[in-house]
């Protein structure tokens, strides 16, 4: 399998994973599949990566299980956002 081949499969992947879930950060609404990324909300995306490396794995196990609604679309931007917000860490406002 050649590099060439990998990329496009991954990026392939990436594209139907965020399609399933709405294809736009929730927040801000980009559509730039360069730096969009997916969020647990119930802050449970330790269990998605349990048993893979993360990453590509979790797509295909996210397509495996029928997308399941413990995910989001969100932008890396608004990702760290959230974060912030959740650990309760307002400081930079």
């Amino acid at each position: 399998m050649s590099a060439e081949y990998v990329r496009k499969y991954r990026a392939k992947l990436k594209r139907e994973v965020m399609n399933a879930y709405g294809g736009k950060c929730i927040r801000c609404e980009v559509i730039d599949l360069r730096v969009l990324t997916l969020d647990h909300p119930n802050g449970d995306g330790k269990d998605d990566r349990l048993g893979t490396s993360g990453g590509w794995y979790t797509y295909l196990k996210l397509r495996r299980e029928g997308y399941p609604k413990r995910v989001q679309v969100v932008c890396f931007n608004c990702h760290r956002i959230i974060e912030h917000e959740r650990r309760g860490w307002n400081d930079y406002i």
